[in-house]
């Protein structure tokens, strides 16, 4: 693979105009801080979602989806096999991103019914704005298709997430019932408000930032093309 491009170099403020972090993790931001300090100072303070968001929207879509990927191989004997084959479908594309491979992504992941890590990476494979191969010289390149805001990335921190609480030894809800649930992914979707998290004590947030630091770490290494998603 071609190594991803080192994003913790970028100033922080330039991703945090994606996502807002917990007030918690805000108040970490220093001025003129890099990704990267800003990174570590999330993770001396125990703030591990917000390095999961940080990486999850700092990272090229293709990379952050390879992340994703490997963060739910992590934990593949926990996956329903429904699940395993959405993260196979999610690996293929990250490998071979051909509009087949994306729209079998999709499919998979609809079928999974969203439950786990490996749907999750597959839905963030299937959002992603398709990767065109080389033109030929003589032709003007085609437009790509407009990715639907932050999607990518949420789907993306999902995984990594449920990867974590999985190694963790936690156990996810019930597979919906996939005859009462449609799943289509409309042309501009809409996001849920957001979920108020409940107030946690510093040893409850320093076990959920042990759980998550592995997979920040693997972020980390893909970030810098230290790690391969092939």
């Amino acid at each position: 693979m071609t190594p991803a491009p080192a994003v913790l170099i970028r100033p922080a403020a330039d991703i945090l105009k994606s996502f807002t972090p917990s007030p918690a993790g805000k108040a970490l931001l220093g001025v003129g801080a890099s990704a990267a300090q800003y990174l570590a100072a999330l993770q001396q303070n125990h703030q591990s979602a917000d390095a999961v968001q940080l990486l999850a929207h700092g990272l090229p879509e293709r990379d952050a989806t390879g992340w994703a990927v490997q963060s739910a191989q992590q934990v593949r004997s926990k996956l329903t096999p429904a699940d395993a084959k959405a993260l196979d479908a999610a690996d293929l594309w990250v490998k071979q991103p051909t509009a087949a491979n994306q729209k079998a992504a999709a499919q998979a992941a609809a079928t999974a019914g969203l439950h786990g890590p490996g749907a999750w990476a597959a839905q963030a494979a299937a959002w992603a704005a398709p990767v065109r191969p080389q033109p030929a010289a003589a032709l003007p390149p085609a437009p790509l298709a407009v990715t639907p805001p932050l999607l990518v990335p949420k789907a993306v921190a999902g995984a990594v997430q449920l990867s974590a609480a999985l190694a963790a030894g936690h156990t996810l809800p019930p597979v919906p019932d996939m005859q009462k649930l449609s799943l289509p992914v409309p042309a501009k979707p809409t996001l849920p408000p957001p979920v108020t998290a409940p107030a946690v004590n510093p040893a409850q947030q320093a076990q959920a930032a042990k759980a998550l630091q592995p997979f920040v770490v693997l972020g980390q290494q893909i970030s810098a093309g230290q790690k391969s998603w092939s």
